[in-house]
């Protein structure tokens, strides 16, 4: 019988306590790098469907009532309004997070330069902005009222789109900013001297529901510094970062605690807001203009 001996001596060192303490921390430094690679992985694929598909926001503020409340969770639609050379998301200069700027400069590079269009912002549609007014208010949450080309005049407490076929205007039927019984009338600040605006390519007109308590495109979403200029108050397709998806309500599960040593404790949960989700108001359609030619 022969025996070789490279194979016995091969054997042994394979089994000494000492290689196998060896092969035990490699497989270990293997699974450790492989479970890095796999977070990173989880990581940017989160951070691309939060940056170019979706966003989560809570409403901040009552301008959109009644529509939507204070307090509400809502989940944003990005990927519907993507055009390759308007699209929020594809701009690096829009993002403070550097890990963000470098994917969207990445991105960019890529898709940028292609013919890639999804979709525009339509009016009635609720979307979430930046008009870059406040770095405590980065984001807005208001309805799209004028598309590129229009020309609007707020008079009479209402919305007037022109119809360019006749150049006569037409007012808008605009039921979600009243409810209750309570008529709220779309009014333009006192200081301003002109009440008829035209949109330029790219720029969208919005206002919230709430029309007494809303900063939007009527006071260039905080005080206008030049009254005579119409450009801050629009909004640029690019600053368009999406349309309202889903609606999830607000609950309630903490009480006041007077006695106690937190000012909160555990109580009972409820809703106040239910959730709604796809049948919030998030769009609406304007029947009137539709057999004048403007739509």
């Amino acid at each position: 019988m022969f025996i070789d001996q490279k194979e016995i001596k091969k054997s042994e060192k394979e089994n000494h306590p000492a290689q196998k303490k060896v092969i035990l921390e490699s497989r270990n430094i293997q699974e450790f790098f492989l479970l890095i690679r796999d977070i990173t992985l989880i990581i940017v694929i989160v951070l691309i469907i939060r940056e170019v598909f979706i966003a989560s926001f809570q409403i901040n503020g009552s301008s959109m009532e009644p529509s939507y409340h204070n307090e509400e969770y809502i989940l944003v639609d990005k990927f519907s309004y993507f055009d390759a050379h308007n699209s929020f998301w594809l701009n690096p200069d829009n993002y403070s997070n550097p890990v963000t700027r470098f994917l969207a400069q990445g991105v960019s590079m890529t898709l940028g330069n292609l013919p890639i269009h999804i979709g525009d912002p339509a009016r009635g549609d609720v979307v979430v902005i930046t008009p870059w007014v406040s770095r405590e208010k980065e984001y807005y949450i208001k309805r799209v009222i004028g598309l590129p080309g229009d020309t609007i005049r707020i008079a009479s407490g209402q919305t007037w789109i022109q119809v360019q076929s006749t150049g006569s205007f037409i007012a808008l039927d605009e039921p979600y900013i009243s409810a209750d019984g309570v008529v709220r009338f779309t009014e333009l600040p006192f200081n301003l001297t002109h009440d008829t605006f035209t949109l330029p390519e790219w720029f969208y007109w919005v206002m919230g529901d709430n029309r007494p308590n809303s900063a939007d495109s009527r006071s260039c979403f905080s005080i206008c510094s030049d009254l005579s200029a119409d450009e801050p108050h629009f909004i640029s397709r690019q600053h368009i970062i999406g349309k309202v998806l889903l609606d999830f309500g607000y609950f309630q599960m903490f009480s006041p605690n007077p006695n106690g040593i937190l000012p909160v404790k555990l109580g009972p949960f409820s809703w106040v807001y239910t959730p709604r989700f796809f049948g919030s108001p998030s769009s609406a359609e304007y029947p009137e203009l539709t057999g004048s030619g403007s739509e």
